[in-house]
């Protein structure tokens, strides 16, 4: 029925088990989706080689705690636009308040890990305002996961114009993914984002 275009949608919140890319082809107004209960990013990160030519906003929450509310998200920030990263804080903030779970919250502040995905060398300018944005939204984040499908040449560009991290990270680890082979994925570096600036040079 979402697919079929009976309803125009421009956000979806639903478990994982939907078709996200059949979704997508029946909705040309959706510009943010949530995915519950993701796994290993699959969901998420696997709307990077289905959507084209579209910007969409779309996280992945997974529970990880006790409390009633999803404290780990999946981003890929490849594919928004520049303008949604500018205001990602803002959209996802009014997505979050505006999907109401009553059994499990989605709320920002709970967030306090972090999986971003990025297949190719992301766009400097979106990339900076996405960072930027985030910082603003998840105030309790203090851990950040980077996956990095193409990692050489994303760390070239970023140890000549430096990542300004969010500064209520303690951890960050640095990932050589393989988009669609999780098994094939190596951890590059682990430790805080001084100790990264310090040391990218040695990942080159």
């Amino acid at each position: 029925m979402l697919s079929a275009g009976h309803f125009r949608l421009n956000t979806l919140f639903a478990d994982n088990y939907f078709d996200f890319n059949m979704i997508l082809e029946g909705q040309n107004d959706l510009t943010v989706i949530g995915i519950f209960q993701v796994s290993n990013g699959d969901a998420p990160a696997s709307l990077l080689k289905s959507v084209e030519g579209r910007s969409l906003l779309t996280v992945g929450l997974t529970r990880e705690t006790y409390l009633p509310v999803y404290n780990y998200i999946d981003m890929v920030p490849e594919l928004l636009s520049l303008e949604q990263a500018q205001k990602f804080d803002v959209i996802l903030g009014q997505a979050f308040e505006d999907d109401a779970m009553f059994a499990v919250s989605a709320e920002a502040d709970g967030v306090t890990c972090a999986f971003v995905y990025l297949q190719n060398v992301p766009s400097k300018e979106i990339f900076e305002a996405f960072i930027a944005a985030a910082s603003r939204i998840f105030v309790n984040l203090c851990e950040l996961e980077m996956n990095l499908g193409c990692i050489g040449d994303t760390l070239e560009e970023w140890r000549k114009a430096p990542v300004s991290w969010p500064k209520t990270i303690s951890k960050l680890e640095i990932w050589d993914w393989s988009p669609g082979d999780f098994g094939n994925t190596k951890r590059k570096f682990t430790g805080s984002p001084d100790e990264f600036a310090k040391s990218i040079y040695k990942l080159l």
